[in-house]
């Protein structure tokens, strides 16, 4: 594009030079092949839009199809009648793009109302577990059984609604939408009694700029606080917490986690996460290394094998000094 400038504006000078076009046609034709530029430049970037939007479109299509088109008769999610809420067999999965396998024959069960968490180092396959169970992700091979239950689930990439403090909680259960008793304990249990008293119309203020400027914004972790808000309003049997507070310092993040044990105290409860401040709350603790279970039991049980557990513990103990 530039070398064809370069040429245009050689051939308009060498013309003027030479008088055969005037300054007004110089002008006109120097604002249309700026048009023409402009609007081959937006058209390129519409296309690089398109292929992206594709891209998109063709994992939703994926998704909606259960994942891969090739089922194998191994690769099943089926009903389950025990005293797990999950069973997951020989599971492996890897995404179309990377060779290696993200989950490696992972067997895990998740027993019914209780706590467990889901500890492991950035990339073991915590995440890819979590949405294996949601059914957002299909096993290459191996099955998953479920109980079929409602499930409530937060990641750390939440969606943000530019609407108001209260109807971005309570579009997670609009049933209970007027239990004004446990909206206030998901307030207190989120922490978000701060950011709705400092907020012009409290509970009915606006977030999110884009479409009103009357409406307030708020920072990352604050966002995080009302989305994670909107996932414990939702009344399920099953709640899967993906890193929701990753935002928060450690024993903040646990302080939040305890007072999600307490609530939810006889439902199903996974956490996810890679500090280690919640596990001594669980029933049982899932340690993930390479995709796969490397240890699992209680804390107690993980402390006195002295394996990956304990040294991950006493790794990261120094940031709970005083806890």
């Amino acid at each position: 594009m530039y070398l064809l400038e370069g040429v245009l504006y050689f051939f308009i000078f060498k013309e003027a030079y030479v008088s055969l076009i005037s300054i007004d046609q110089i002008v006109l034709v120097i604002q249309a092949f700026e048009l023409f530029n402009t609007s081959v430049s937006s058209i390129v970037e519409s296309l690089t839009t398109c292929k992206q939007s594709i891209t998109y479109i063709h994992e939703l299509v994926d998704i909606i199809d259960g994942g891969d088109n090739t089922h194998h008769q191994s690769n099943r999610r089926l009903p389950l009648n025990s005293r797990n809420t999950f069973e997951l067999e020989k599971v492996s999965f890897y995404y179309n793009n990377v060779s290696s396998c993200v989950l490696n024959g992972l067997n895990l069960n998740i027993h019914k109302n209780e706590i467990t968490v889901i500890l492991g180092e950035n990339g073991s396959g915590k995440s890819t577990v979590v949405k294996m169970m949601l059914g957002m992700i299909n096993s290459k091979q191996g099955v998953v059984r479920e109980v079929m239950q409602d499930k409530s689930a937060i990641f750390q990439d939440f969606s943000k609604f530019f609407l108001t403090i209260k109807e971005n909680i309570i579009v997670a259960d609009l049933k209970r939408k007027s239990d004004n008793k446990f909206m206030e304990d998901i307030i207190m249990i989120a922490d978000l009694n701060e950011i709705i008293t400092k907020s012009p119309n409290h509970f009915e203020t606006m977030l999110g700029k884009e479409y009103d400027n009357q409406a307030i914004d708020l920072s990352g972790g604050e966002w995080q606080k009302i989305a994670f808000a909107r996932s414990l309003f939702k009344d399920a049997e099953v709640i899967i917490l993906d890193e929701p507070t990753s935002a928060l310092d450690p024993i903040a993040e646990e302080n939040h986690f305890k007072k999600v044990i307490e609530q939810f105290i006889g439902k199903t409860v996974i956490i996810v996460t890679h500090r280690i401040g919640v596990t001594k709350y669980a029933d049982n603790i899932v340690f993930m290394k390479d995709g796969n279970v490397a240890e699992a039991g209680t804390h107690k049980q993980l402390l006195n094998c002295n394996g990956l557990y304990n040294e991950f513990y006493q790794e990261q103990s120094k940031w709970y000094i005083g806890d």
